[in-house]
């Protein structure tokens, strides 16, 4: 009797597992364009070459990179099409200075829904995240 409530309870929660989590329905689809990857593309190399300005100057300067919801996302999807990440979907919303992360996960035998809110800060030149909410699922 316990190991079939057991095995009961392991196919609910794989069951729960492998949908989608609710907060997904709560986040935007931006449009994807290569003109997006191409603007995000110039912008970090020219951010890239800036800093290395800068460290061969010796000089000390505030750098700021500014990329928008749809250069990210169009970035990820040409990183995603590469087929180098096990992951199938993913997108990035910003809203009210937090970060929502969609991401379907394809490296497990069951594909891995997950939504990840949180926010991130450099402190002391290193970039500090935190992940508020985090749900894989529906669980």
């Amino acid at each position: 009797a316990i190991s079939i409530l057991v095995c009961i309870f392991l196919i609910i929660g794989m069951v729960l597992y492998s949908l989608t989590p609710s907060l997904k329905d709560q986040m935007a689809q931006t449009a994807v364009s290569a003109d997006a990857v191409k603007n995000c593309n110039k912008k970090i190399d020219t951010f890239k070459l800036d800093a290395e300005k800068a460290a061969l100057a010796k000089e000390t300067k505030e750098l700021t990179l500014t990329l928008t919801v749809e250069e990210i996302n169009s970035k990820l999807i040409e990183i995603l099409a590469e087929g180098e990440l096990p992951i199938k979907e993913a997108f990035v919303n910003f809203t009210d200075d937090r970060i929502w992360v969609y991401a379907e996960i394809t490296a497990v035998p069951v594909p891995a829904k997950i939504v990840m809110i949180g926010d991130a800060a450099i402190v002391k030149d290193k970039i500090h995240t935190n992940v508020d909410v985090f749900k894989l699922g529906r669980l």
